[in-house]
């Protein structure tokens, strides 16, 4: 047989599919791995931002540079929020609130929604009324905001801010509010203002969520998808229907990259441009939602990556925990996953990495807060472990499958450092209703590697259909892998 060329990593569904599935160079396969650029490596690590030990979980997340220059973060609980500065000094702003806790078993949890109006932070839970946080921000000037209704989620968008979502009231559950041109404060329609609102009639279903998208504001129904556009006089915005039946699961999911809108509906994973909303779940969908507590998919929420081109979905499974982390690179159109314990999450934006919150074993004390960056550090007070990172490539042989192959030697082109302990097992069986049978591993050697790397792999096995798995035991170095060359003979079987 003739030497292959298998090449792992370029895009596709990193998740165990069957091999039918697969066209050539897609993964079948990842644990821990990331793509980037079109290569695969290692998830970015953890490394604790601010201990912020609160009584609570932190279910919300914002970061701002105020008039000061200061930069804030915002952490909200059920009962508190709270401010950081950069320094590491965190205050209670004073007031309490009346939300739902994200670490409880409830049916709901009530996730805080933030905004910046300029130097004026808006934030709601969904229970309470919409709060405000005005420069020079001292230390307990959190306050009421008189005018817009009780709402699930504030934005801003385009001079205005927009509130929409009503959990506990039956009034006007589809009703989109939007305060006056440049006021904050101005709330009831007049002659002399652009504030107003629009009951999204055609939803068969209350107002989830929305948030701006270039020149539109979307707002999400639990079936529908409606877009606002500003055209001035009497009704200020106008709206259109761009889809009638595809809409979102729960108000924490939307990830805003800025030119798309990737969010979670009860029945998919969805891309929205601003006129269509185009399925991106397809091929891992079936995996996701057969380990779903749909009961707490409150908890669920989702954020980017802008520095990575990656939207995460942070959804419960198991205890109802928010614990698979649904990964979706939209430059590569490329999943993957990985197992965490985080409350909240949100893009920094230009300060770099992502903010994320740890809750712990028991996700109600001593709660944390990580950058999401490229260390893979132990924090303390975390129990982080040493975790095997792999990747499997497809599955090859079923174009022959009569004959028994043997991979008599790979020859591997990767990039990491000269310390990173990397191995390649191969994996063999004879038919796709039998487990694959794994050889013992092969170490790389990272630092000379090239195509004049040659491993000898004779003694690995042999089977009618073979993959390979690259993987690491170490979680302090990224590693990429571009392709493993492959020579494949056929072999006999004895009796």
């Amino acid at each position: 047989m003739p030497k292959k060329e298998v090449v792992l990593f370029t895009k596709g569904v990193i998740k165990d599919v069957p091999p039918s599935m697969l066209e050539q160079g897609f993964c079948s396969a990842a644990r821990h791995v990331s793509f980037e650029d079109g290569f695969a490596q290692k998830m970015l690590g953890y490394t604790v931002h601010y201990d912020t030990a609160d009584d609570h979980p932190i279910n919300g997340l914002w970061v701002f540079k105020g008039s000061d220059l200061e930069t804030y973060i915002i952490s909200g609980t059920k009962h508190n929020l709270s401010k950081i500065i950069t320094a590491g000094t965190k205050t209670s702003l004073v007031d309490t609130y009346n939300g739902l806790d994200t670490a409880t078993t409830t049916a709901e949890a009530n996730p805080w929604s933030f905004a910046n109006f300029g130097n004026v932070l808006l934030c709601t839970n969904g229970m309470d009324a919409v709060q405000k946080f005005v420069s020079p921000y001292a230390a307990a000037n959190m306050t009421t905001l008189t005018g817009p209704p009780v709402s699930d989620v504030v934005k801003v968008h385009q001079r205005h801010v927009f509130v929409c979502g009503n959990l506990i009231s039956a009034t006007n559950p589809r009703r989109v509010t939007w305060s006056d041109i440049d006021d904050y404060l101005t709330w009831t329609p007049a002659a002399d203002n652009d504030a107003g609102y629009q009951d999204l009639y055609e939803s068969r279903t209350r107002c989830v969520g929305g948030d701006t998208l270039g020149d539109y504001f979307v707002a999400y129904t639990e079936n529908q998808i409606h877009v606002f556009q500003y055209i001035a006089g009497v009704y200020v915005y106008g709206r259109r229907v761009a889809d009638w039946n595809v809409g979102l699961w729960k108000k924490m999911l939307i990830a805003n990259s800025k030119s798309a809108h990737f969010f979670m509906g009860k029945d998919n994973f969805y891309a929205f441009d601003g006129n269509k909303a185009t399925p991106i779940g397809d091929g891992i969908k079936k995996d996701v939602w057969a380990s779903l507590v749909t009961t707490q998919m409150s908890k669920a929420f989702a954020f980017t990556n802008e520095r990575r081109g990656e939207a995460h979905f942070v959804v419960p499974i198991t205890s109802g925990a928010p614990s698979l982390d649904c990964i979706y690179n939209w430059r590569n159109g490329a999943w993957s996953f990985d197992n965490v314990l985080w409350w909240a999450g949100v893009d920094r934006g230009d300060i770099a990495y992502p903010l994320i919150t740890y809750g712990g074993a028991v996700a109600t004390t001593n709660n944390k807060i990580f950058t999401i960056d490229i260390t893979d550090a132990d924090p303390t007070g975390i129990a982080f472990t040493a975790a095997n990172n792999y990747v499997d490539s497809k599955e090859y042989g079923a174009d022959d499958v009569e004959v028994m192959k043997v991979v008599n030697r790979i020859y591997p082109i990767i990039q990491s450092n000269s310390t990173a302990h990397i191995y390649v097992k191969i994996g063999f069986r004879n038919d796709v209703n039998t487990s694959v049978t794994w050889s013992s591993a092969y170490p790389l050697h990272p630092s000379t590697g090239g195509p004049d790397i040659k491993i000898d792999t004779r003694n690995a096995g042999s089977g009618r259909l073979w993959r390979l798995r690259v993987y690491t035991d170490e979680l302090s170095t990224p590693f990429l892998i571009a392709k493993i060359i492959c020579d494949i003979d056929a072999v006999g079987s004895r009796t």
